[in-house]
């Protein structure tokens, strides 16, 4: 106890050099804290705006996937009266048929068309 009271300068400076580490310490993991944090945010970002972009990117193709069904409908149910009325047609000429074409022929012709 006598030392620490000869030589009070250098227990003064050495408490306030162990106080400048420690704090020194402190500031150093808190800033490494906030750089980590930084870096997760920025990943986070990049993530959201790439699932952002995914998600448009099938909401287009959803959107062409309807838009081709659609026409695909429409060009169905077109090729489907065209070929009821071919049908219709073929039925209602079948004795004018068979003067050019023979039975099987008109047969195999409406195969073709079912």
């Amino acid at each position: 106890m006598l030392w620490v009271l000869k030589n009070w300068k250098l227990v003064i400076l050495i408490v306030s050099l162990l106080a400048l580490s420690i704090t020194g310490v402190a500031l150093y993991q808190k800033g490494k804290s906030e750089a980590r944090q930084e870096a997760a945010i920025i990943s986070l970002k990049e993530d959201l705006a790439a699932s952002e972009r995914a998600r448009e990117l099938a909401d287009a193709a959803l959107k062409a996937d309807q838009q081709k069904a659609a026409q695909d409908a429409i060009a169905y149910t077109e090729l489907s009266k065209r070929k009821a009325a071919l049908n219709d047609y073929a039925d209602s000429l079948a004795d004018g048929l068979h003067q050019c074409l023979s039975g099987a022929d008109v047969d195999r012709l409406r195969d073709l068309w079912k």
